[in-house]
């Protein structure tokens, strides 16, 4: 048994671990392939274990010891993706990172940052995805770390934006990861082999113009009104939904689906406003020299308009929280208000010939109930 060890340590057995190798040891040491299979009887416990690469590994790397690949009193089974023995319970995947993990603890250095880009960056693209991260484990362990190491920025992002992909492709494109204008962390993902990388609020937001004229160019009015109409006959409980389903009575049932609209809206909205915003609107009527026309929750109630068919907004009518003539004023709490819809209600108001002027809860607040507001509202009530 001495001897054989002996022999066979002297012997590279990586060139026997591909398929055909068993013929090609047969050939170069014809004396010893009988006694290798005789010596290692003991631990050919499955199909797998009886193939050579396992008994010459057996032989070379545990000393012929059965001891040193038996485990809870079981004898171990070779596995070819990691080319190691391992318990028959374990999962070889499993197995892999455990030992890998303990390796990564015990390295302290690391590639420098250009080093490490350098090294990856014609390669990179072979180590995306989970074995592809396996792989650049077992090419280069070290280097697998410096990716780590040089992307320590990402660690606080959730799981899905600090996977390793992530990290190696950000870190070799030199990617900016922080969006300087709005003062946040960018989103990304891989689409179909390819990463995307942008930040939500400077991405133009369909339906709205910035959207239309990014994806059809010079012609990007023809194909919004192509949704517009398409939308408006289409929209359930819009005027053309009722005449498409009712005929000539259509209109008539439009009217009081509308009314009936209201009067849920007005009732729902009755003791749901802003107290703040009613102390604000009291102290605006102080300083109007017309008090007529005047509504707002606590006098008169908001004021209910109706939208027509033609804007094709989401809604049937718009509750406004101060209305004046044809002078409106919003007052928006911060926590509560959609800006991108906001943006779509004002535009629509305008066009039916409505002057918005919108007050943050934040700028009313800001200088215990500003003076300052109550005169710009006062100046623009009166302009």
């Amino acid at each position: 048994m001495d001897d054989l060890i002996k022999n066979i340590s002297t012997i590279d057995i990586e060139k026997y671990r591909m398929k055909g190798g068993t013929s090609k040891f047969n050939k170069e040491y014809p004396n010893l392939l009988k006694e290798i299979n005789t010596q290692t009887e003991e631990m050919q416990v499955c199909s797998i274990n009886k193939t050579l690469y396992p008994k010459l590994l057996f032989l070379k790397k545990y000393n012929g010891v059965i001891e040193n690949i038996t485990k809870n009193n079981k004898i171990m089974v070779f596995d070819r993706k990691i080319n190691d023995f391992i318990p028959k319970s374990d999962n070889s995947a499993k197995y892999f990172w455990k030992n890998k993990k303990d390796e990564l603890n015990n390295i302290n250095e690391h590639y420098e940052r250009e080093d490490t880009i350098l090294l990856l960056r014609d390669i990179y693209h072979n180590y995306l995805g989970k074995s592809g991260n396996r792989k650049l484990m077992r090419d280069n362990i070290k280097l697998y770390s410096s990716v780590y190491f040089h992307t320590r920025n990402l660690d606080d992002l959730n799981g899905n934006q600090k996977k390793f992909s992530h990290r190696l492709y950000i870190l070799v494109n030199n990617v900016n990861v922080f969006c300087e204008e709005h003062k946040k962390i960018k989103h990304w993902k891989f689409v179909k082999n390819k990463f995307q990388i942008g930040c939500a609020k400077c991405k133009p937001k369909y339906p709205s113009d910035e959207w239309f004229k990014k994806k059809y160019g010079p012609n990007w009015l023809i194909h919004k009104h192509k949704r517009q109409e398409k939308l408006k006959k289409t929209r359930t409980n819009s005027l053309d939904w009722f005449l498409k389903k009712y005929g000539i009575e259509g209109e008539r049932y439009y009217r009081e689906y509308c009314e009936e609209m209201i009067k849920r809206i007005v009732k729902l909205k009755k003791n749901r406003y802003s107290k703040i915003s009613q102390d604000l609107f009291w102290k605006i009527l102080e300083g109007c020299k017309n008090k007529n026309d005047v509504y707002f929750h606590e006098l008169n109630g908001e004021f209910v308009l109706r939208i027509p068919p033609e804007f094709n907004y989401q809604k049937t009518v718009m509750l406004l929280d101060f209305k004046h003539k044809n002078k409106i004023i919003e007052y928006n709490g911060i926590y509560w208000h959609n800006q991108e819809d906001d943006i779509i209600r004002y535009e629509i108001l305008r066009k039916m010939g409505y002057d918005v002027l919108v007050v943050t809860s934040d700028e009313y607040n800001r200088n215990k109930k500003s003076e300052k507001i109550i005169k710009k509202c006062n100046n623009f009530l009166t302009c």
